[in-house]
């Protein structure tokens, strides 16, 4: 099955589970442009967070 349509994350969460490998399961609560409620469950990611400096991206090599 195959959909494809723009949408908006409305909520997240994760649960992390024990064990060995290590399983965490991601939940995202979306809204379609078309107002469908979407749901998705995504297994198996390590949650990480990017930090960035505000304006336009820069190289390294340019940083200040």
């Amino acid at each position: 099955m195959q959909w494809e349509e723009e949408m908006c994350i409305i909520s997240g969460s994760y649960q992390s589970g024990d064990g060995k490998p290590h399983r965490t399961t991601v939940e995202l609560w979306c809204r379609s442009r078309a107002g469908h409620s979407v749901t998705l469950l995504v297994n198996g990611l390590r949650p990480y967070v990017v930090i960035a400096l505000p304006g336009k991206p820069r190289p390294a090599s340019e940083a200040d």
